[in-house]
């Protein structure tokens, strides 16, 4: 694996080229809708797309043990890597010595959202919103995400979140007043049109228990696409360029700028759909159906 620095106008991210390797945490659907996340062969999030894609349908895991998507954070690792592009590096280090990671062979963006206030829990990526991150440490472990007009793209945790009165939530409340806590670490899973957060629970219930969003880093395998715009659109954009720049403000010239390198850009990367393991024996959605009765029914017993 290697990576390089993004173009520093779209933010602190990392663009990584991951060699051959078979993900050992990865989505599984069949034909009916029903889909499953797991890691390493053990499921942790159900989901069932509505027959009229109105939404989906999502059930997690109701107990405390965590996935281990990447080795657990240690307090002196998190101190020394409180500089965002240094937390990135970190992450995406331990992505590639995991054992339980997402990575595939392929373009992945690995970003830090930035501070966006029209949307709610106040974050997003150059390419998605990132809705409602306070609420997923509050949503029960069954939920139906509507979709409404362009998906919800709300966040969904993998287990329970710990009390904020546990010790490592403790522990960790202390790096988020003093700066120093990891971003946690989301996925975008394009079918459910939802954020999985992979690593962070704890992180992420302390944050909030002092009154602050964590740093949010967004894994992404992303498609490199060629574009080539042609002259009429170069030469309108350029004529319109020139037209405004002498009488903009430094914050729209920087804008402009910005506009016309994508302009010019010979390829893009784009979001690519989640790649997911097809299931087509016909007993697996029987199976499907008596996990999610399964958990329910102990979560029942747990009151």
């Amino acid at each position: 694996m290697h990576w390089r620095d993004i173009e520093p106008h779209e933010g602190v991210g990392l663009e990584i080229e991951v060699g051959a390797r078979v993900p050992a945490c990865r989505l599984e659907v069949s034909s009916s809708g029903r889909g499953r996340w797991c890691v390493s062969g053990v499921p942790w999030v159900w989901g069932r797309v509505d027959p009229e894609f109105f939404g989906v349908d999502l059930h997690r895991r109701d107990d405390e043990s965590s996935p281990h998507v990447i080795a657990p954070w240690r307090a002196d690792e998190a101190r020394a890597q409180s500089r965002d592009r240094d937390a990135l590096v970190a992450l995406a280090r331990a992505l590639d010595a995991s054992n339980r990671s997402p990575l595939f062979a392929g373009t992945w963006r690995l970003e830090l959202a930035r501070k966006r206030w029209g949307a709610l829990g106040g974050v997003a990526t150059r390419q998605l919103d990132i809705i409602d991150l306070e609420g997923a440490a509050l949503a029960p472990a069954h939920r139906f995400d509507d979709w409404g007009a362009s998906g919800s793209n709300r966040v969904a945790l993998l287990r329970r979140p710990s009390s904020p009165t546990s010790g490592r939530v403790r522990s960790w409340r202390k790096h988020a007043r003093e700066g120093t806590l990891p971003p946690v670490l989301l996925t975008y899973v394009t079918g459910w049109c939802t954020h999985l957060l992979l690593d962070g629970h704890d992180r992420l219930v302390a944050a909030l228990a002092e009154g602050v969003l964590p740093r949010v880093a967004m894994l992404a395998c992303v498609d490199v696409v060629e574009q080539e715009p042609s002259e009429i659109e170069r030469d309108g954009f350029v004529r319109a360029y020139e037209s405004i720049l002498a009488s903009a403000s430094i914050e729209s010239r920087q804008r402009l700028n910005r506009e016309l390198i994508d302009r010019f850009r010979s390829s893009v990367t784009q979001l690519a759909s989640t790649r997911a393991r097809f299931v087509g024996d016909p007993s697996w959605d029987a199976r499907w159906d008596a996990e999610v009765e399964g958990e329910s029914s102990a979560r029942l017993r747990s009151r």
